[in-house]
């Protein structure tokens, strides 16, 4: 664990921005981990068994995955690049 920490903690130090680097990372995966896999999976294997109600519900939370992701990554990769491009006086 040590070892993992320590190397988090170095790249944090060599990376400028490293807060929105995450960021933007995180805008990727997250939404597709936390709101789409579950509501795809649950379709893939209850499918048959579902109600329509229920499967429009799953499929209206996989589309505002899809939206938080594009929203996401557009906001903080538009941060990203205007922090890389400020020069900051030394």
């Amino acid at each position: 664990r040590f070892v993992i920490v320590f190397a988090t903690l170095l790249v944090a130090f060599a990376i400028p921005h490293f807060a929105l680097l995450t960021a933007f990372v995180g805008s990727i995966a997250l939404p597709f981990l936390e709101y789409m896999v579950p509501c795809i999976v649950h379709l893939k294997l209850k499918c048959a068994k579902l109600s329509p109600l229920l499967i429009a519900a799953d499929v209206t939370i996989i589309v505002m995955g899809v939206l938080a992701t594009i929203f996401g990554v557009y906001f903080s990769g538009k941060a990203l690049v205007v922090a890389m491009t400020t020069v900051t006086p030394q």
